[in-house]
């Protein structure tokens, strides 16, 4: 399984990268202000979703990956408790950076410093393109499962509707027409995702992950409540109370230092606390 899992993980690593490459190109080649902002705007949304659909393929595969390579119950704690502290750092990180790159005046493109931070993005995706290509040739794994095309389109289009309406919303009326499509549009995909899921061979999102309490519960919690706050707390600083980009990286650097701070804690949790009772399908193994 482990090989399996390596080799999946290896080609999802490479082409998120690649992803992630080509939407920090894109976004900063953004043109400068001698354009339209719709002109300019429509390319960053659309950086911004190619380097989305990139980190989300190598997001899942990373933990997958740190699953596989561990085979006893301290070194699978430790490697997930070290996962989890590095996604909580980038989680602040981005920000900080992202803020301090506004304010550092280099003289290139007038206002549009921000371009820096797609800078640094764009050369560690590419050094992660390198290095995955050259782990995936020097690997003798099998070849990994099918993609499931149905989920992965579904899952993608479902949540930029709801995004877009969401965001959009207030500026355009709750009860407008575009909004109450995209709304619509976004509750068909996620029905009709969790419709091909049922039926996949090898799905996507294995929904029957869900009936381990556990699991469900760290999942919704943990990862959607988090998700939830970092997004609402970011439209709240920056669009309602009218901070800088600055003084509101200030308030993800508290999200995501703290768990630096609690990293012993999480270890010592998940070697003692094992969570169990969830068996794989015959596909995964």
């Amino acid at each position: 399984m482990c090989s399996v899992i390596c080799s999946a993980a290896s080609d999802c690593s490479w082409g998120g990268a690649a992803l992630i490459a080509i939407g920090s190109t894109l976004a900063v080649l953004v043109p400068g202000a001698g354009y339209s902002t719709d002109t300019r705007v429509t390319l960053l949304i659309l950086a911004q979703i190619l380097s989305g659909v990139g980190a989300a393929a190598i997001f899942p595969t990373s933990l997958a990956m740190v699953a596989a390579g561990t085979h006893t119950t301290a070194t699978r704690a430790r490697g997930v408790a070290i996962w989890a502290a590095a996604l909580s750092v980038g989680g602040f990180l981005g920000p900080l950076l992202g803020a301090l790159s506004t304010t550092t005046h280099s003289g290139w493109a007038g206002n549009g410093n921000w371009r820096w931070a797609y800078v640094g993005l764009l050369v560690i995706a590419a050094v992660s393109v390198v290095l995955s290509l050259a782990l995936a040739h020097n690997s003798s794994s099998p070849k990994g499962r099918s993609i499931d095309w149905p989920g992965q389109i579904t899952s993608a289009l479902g949540p930029v509707a709801l995004l877009y309406a969401v965001i959009q919303g207030s500026e355009s009326g709750w009860g407008s027409p575009q909004i109450v499509i995209a709304f619509t549009v976004a509750a068909v995909l996620i029905v009709l995702f969790v419709f091909v899921e049922s039926r996949a061979a090898a799905p996507l999102l294995l929904l029957s992950a869900f009936k381990n309490r556990t699991f469900a519960v760290n999942s919704v919690i943990g990862m959607f409540g988090f998700l939830a706050i970092m997004y609402s707390t970011s439209i709240r600083l920056t669009v309602i109370q009218g901070l800088t980009p600055q003084r509101s990286s200030v308030a993800f650097l508290l999200f995501g230092g703290i768990v630096l701070v609690q990293l012993p804690l999480t270890y010592r949790l998940l070697a003692r606390y094992n969570p169990g009772g969830f068996s794989p399908p015959a596909w995964f193994s």
